[in-house]
């Protein structure tokens, strides 16, 4: 059976065209001037190591690295890695692009504060991301003032700011990371995405986030209060069965979980790692003999009452991945009913992250390979 997401057609695909225009033209200008020779029969890793040392850098390494146009800057080993096109190659493309990753080393040697909160956020974000309770959207649901903590834990907190949603890795997002910061504040709600939590070292950092952690816990709402109902016997049929057409099969049925089963309802992304992971929802399958085998090939995710819900991918280790994005998206998903609150993402920028997370698994999986 065939299902027909509309939204796919009027979001994704506009997007994956102008992708494909994208990298078609960055290809076809790298192939033009990969034809020119550099002056002096100047490589791309000396461009690299003349603007370094230029600058006092004498400290970040140059290697190659396999792939075409994979080259970066890696701020945590402090070397820049050059794709075979650039590394040894005497063109004004290789020294240019060779240029351009050498210039990001210098922006993190001056402080330039763009691009040290662009690498900063990501690690940071997924402490709170990570943690059991959706420490996103109580804070920015129940509000600051409404989470259920004393006059001690807010001073250890260092005080709570909220900064405004802009997709991953944009300048949109960064700005409002900075602002929040500026009111000294040290711990950042970012809508939909997780928590930036700041401390004067590592433990103390960890320490705030083990306490917001907590005080999560006795603020979040509509949470079971009993086990709901599990047909152990209909799940361990559907599992079998699951696996006689794809590799890895996985079940979560975690109480948040098997409550929003229950319901019928479908759960929708709320959090940016649901969004680029699964996509606009997880779907509820009513009818499991006609459209299981169809949603869960669609979407990766699929809630199936009293079995909780069933995931499929790649590899047993994103299985486990999903599993643990299910849980926390259905306590999201409970909280916002709760407390009646519009917490969803749109359609616009869930089908962007979806689509640049596929793009990049299926890099990284290239890559692997």
């Amino acid at each position: 059976m065939f299902f027909i997401d509309y939204w796919y057609y009027i979001l994704v695909v506009p997007a994956l065209i102008l992708s494909l225009l994208a990298t078609a033209n960055v290809k076809s200008t790298f192939a033009k001037y990969s034809a020119m020779p550099s002056a002096g029969g100047m490589t791309g890793a000396d461009s690299a190591r003349r603007i370094l040392d230029e600058n006092g850098l004498y400290d970040v390494r140059i290697e190659p690295v396999s792939g075409e146009l994979t080259d970066h800057y890696d701020p945590r080993s402090n070397t820049i890695r050059l794709s075979e096109s650039v590394y040894g190659a005497q063109t004004a493309a290789a020294v240019g692009v060779a240029a351009h990753e050498a210039g990001h080393a210098v922006q993190y040697a001056t402080g330039y504060f763009p691009i040290k909160l662009r690498a900063a956020m990501i690690p940071v974000t997924q402490i709170g991301s990570n943690l059991a309770m959706p420490l996103v959207l109580l804070g920015l649901l129940l509000g600051f003032e409404q989470l259920a903590m004393t006059e001690e834990e807010a001073e250890k907190l260092g005080g709570i700011a909220r900064a405004a949603y802009g997709l991953s890795s944009t300048e949109k997002l960064a700005g409002a990371v900075y602002d929040a910061m500026q009111s000294g504040a040290k711990v950042v709600f970012m809508v939909h995405h997780g928590v930036l939590i700041c401390g004067k070292d590592r433990e103390e950092a960890f320490s705030r986030a083990m306490l917001l952690e907590e005080i999560c816990k006795r603020s979040i709402l509509g949470q079971p209060k009993k086990k709901p109902r599990k047909d152990q016997k209909r799940q361990e049929k559907l599992f079998h069965v699951l696996q006689k057409h794809f590799h890895y099969v996985g079940i979560c049925d975690t109480p948040a979980v098997l409550l929003c089963a229950a319901s019928g309802r479908g759960i929708p992304a709320q959090v940016d790692d649901m969004a680029q992971m699964i996509g606009r929802k997880i779907p509820c399958c009513l009818h499991v003999r006609r459209d299981m085998l169809g949603l869960l090939r669609k979407y990766g995710a699929v809630l199936v009452p009293r079995v909780g819900v069933v995931v499929s991918a790649g590899t047993a280790d994103d299985v486990e991945a999903l599993k643990a994005l299910v849980a926390k998206a259905a306590v999201c998903c409970l909280h916002v009913r709760a407390t009646g609150a519009s917490a969803t993402l749109s359609p616009v920028n869930v089908a962007i992250q979806h689509y640049h997370y596929v793009k990049k698994y299926a890099l990284q999986k290239d890559g692997e390979a």
